[in-house]
């Protein structure tokens, strides 16, 4: 879609977040890498409670949980 972020490593856990809207930059932000992908994984995790809790399935949800999956053993 035209919707997409971008991370650029300025030093160490310092990055830049940059929202884009078909390749223009919408918005940018400094952030702590770190605690955006734990803030990005946090969110994940609630999104697939709560769709566990309403009994939805569907292979976006379980690439979701593979990829949550994957990424927490690369965080932690």
């Amino acid at each position: 879609g035209p919707l997409s972020v971008r991370l650029e490593q300025q030093h160490d856990d310092v990055w830049t977040l940059l929202g884009l809207h078909s390749g223009r930059i919408e918005f940018s932000a400094t952030v702590s890498c770190q605690a955006f992908v734990r803030s990005l994984l946090e969110a994940a995790r609630q999104i697939l409670r709560e769709c566990r809790q309403r009994g939805w399935q569907s292979r976006d949800l379980e690439a979701l949980d593979s990829e949550v999956r994957r990424i927490q053993d690369d965080v932690v």
